[in-house]
Parts: structure tokens; C-alpha cells; sequence
């Protein structure tokens, strides 16, 4: 898999604008402006929970069936990362509901006429989930779990059930933790175990083989919908924009399996859904 420096090297080189293209006009309302620079926050919050994803690989531990510190900080770090993408999810799905004004101004409306088929079909059904509708495929049940279901909050009673459930109702399974003279030699890896059980039983099952095995796939049309949007704004809104702009809007030069950070082979993919699986 890349490296963090492979990943830094092989961004785009850097592009300016006028800042004036996030200040509303006749033709752009301020509030399709600021839709759009929100959207532009959500693609980055996606991409750098992605990313996290990605480079958890590398520290894969060696013994993967054994309770160790080194397995619990590990599942407790992907638990989180899961967690924070699910979030991210359900803030995207909150913002949308509550701009609908925006949604419908004609300027915005213009950029979801030009979005791709497989970005259309992504945005159509975060629109229709952050509106209170039922979605559509394994996307469709991932947003409506990240709607109504997700508790990045500290929920008490949310999290006894998953405590309750991780331990008390199974005897095999024992609760864990390390303790040190400071934050960087403490972690309590119960608390990850209640958390990931809590949200692997609000889940319906697909969800939880893919969303929770650390498919990245099932958002990379959401994720390419808000690059598409954000961009196709940029175009309209800075003197023509630029040809390389236009050109990576091409959905065909997006990797074709694991979003934007491409890993060689599936290995990676089944070895997190073991990972996320064993005992705490």
C-alpha cells in the first residue's frame, strides 16, 4: 500500500482562486456559496477518515488472535475511525436537510445536472435519506443507519446495552485495559468493545459486513459526488476555471476499488473485517 509521503507526493499541484467566489452574487446566492464550501469540508473530513483507514494497514498486528495491548489499540483505533466516518455521514445528511433552500436555488441545481450517473445516483440518495425517505441499496441502509442510528455522543445507556452485550451476556469474553503514568499509556480497550458492539446491533447486516469490515467502497460515490459538485463550482466561478479542473472530473480516473488511496490486492479489506470481529 502507499505510504503517507507516497499519498502527500501524489496530490495535484497546488491552485489558487479569487476568494470572491464564495461571496454570493445575483446569479450565485450566498447561500449555494456557503452549501458548497460545506460540502467542500465534508469531502475533506471523508477523505482524511479515508485515508486514516488506508495507513492502519501498515500496523496491522502480527498476532491477530491473541488480547494484547497491541491488537486493543488497534481495534480501538479503527473503531474510532469507524465511528468519526459514520459521523461524518450523519452531519453531511444534517446539512443537507437543512439547506433546502440552497438545494433548490437554480445555480445549485445547475451543478447536480452535470453531476455523473454513479454521482447523481449518490447524491439523489443522500438527499432523499437527509429528507426522511427510505433509501435504496447497501447505501441507501448505510446513510439511513448513519441518520438514525449512529451515537458518536456518549449515549450511557446506548453504551451499557454494548457493554452488557460485549461481556456480561458472554462469559468467554473478558474486559480489558491498560493503565500508565499518563494518556499516551492508558487506554480502556472495554469502552472501544462497548462502542463497536452498540453500533454493529443498530446496523442492519450488510452495513455491518461491509461499512464495519472496512469497505471505503460503500461512500466512494458520495465522496465522488461532492468532489464533483465542489469542482464544477470552482469551474463556474473562477473565469472559465482550468482544464485540468475539468479533466478531473473524469469519474474513470478515480481508482476503481479502494477510492482514493488505492491498495494493491484485497488482503487489507479481509484482514480489518477479521480484525474488527475478534474478542476485545
Amino acid at each position: 500500500m502507499p505510504t503517507y509521503s507516497e499519498i502527500v507526493a501524489g496530490l495535484g499541484r497546488l491552485q489558487s482562486f479569487e476568494a470572491s467566489a464564495f461571496v454570493g452574487d445575483d446569479e450565485w446566492p450566498q447561500g449555494v456559496c456557503d452549501l458548497v464550501l460545506s460540502l467542500a469540508v465534508a469531502y475533506n473530513d471523508l477523505r482524511d477518515v479515508i485515508l486514516a483507514h488506508s495507513l492502519m494497514d501498515a500496523v496491522f498486528p502480527a498476532d491477530p488472535q491473541t488480547p494484547t495491548p497491541e491488537l486493543g489499540h488497534f481495534n480501538g483505533l479503527v473503531t474510532h475511525l469507524v465511528r468519526l466516518q459514520a459521523g461524518i455521514a450523519h452531519e453531511l445528511l444534517v446539512l443537507v436537510q437543512n439547506q433546502k433552500a440552497a438545494r433548490n436555488a437554480s445555480a445549485f441545481t445547475s451543478l447536480v445536472g452535470k453531476l455523473s450517473p454513479s454521482g447523481r445516483l449518490a447524491w439523489d440518495q443522500v438527499v432523499a435519506v437527509a429528507e426522511g425517505k427510505p433509501g435504496t441499496g447497501p447505501l441507501g441502509d448505510f446513510l439511513f443507519f448513519a441518520r438514525n442510528k449512529v451515537a458518536f455522543h456518549y449515549d450511557p445507556k446506548e453504551l451499557r446495552k454494548g457493554y452488557r452485550a460485549s461481556f456480561t451476556e458472554d462469559p468467554s469474553r473478558k474486559p480489558f485495559f491498560s493503565h500508565g503514568g499518563s494518556m499516551a499509556l492508558t487506554r480502556f480497550y472495554f469502552g472501544d468493545a462497548a462502542v463497536d458492539t452498540y453500533m454493529r446491533k443498530s446496523a442492519d447486516p450488510v452495513t455491518v459486513e461491509r461499512f464495519f469490515g472496512g469497505d471505503d467502497q460503500l461512500l466512494r460515490s458520495v465522496h465522488m459526488a461532492l468532489h464533483e459538485l465542489v469542482t464544477r463550482f470552482l469551474l463556474a466561478r473562477t473565469r472559465g476555471g482550468s482544464r485540468q479542473l475539468e479533466g478531473n472530473l473524469d469519474e474513470s480516473a478515480w481508482p476503481g476499488t479502494r477510492h482514493a488511496f488505492e491498495i494493491e490486492g484485497a488482503e487489507s479489506d479481509v484482514r480489518r473485517a477479521s480484525c474488527m470481529m475478534l474478542p476485545w
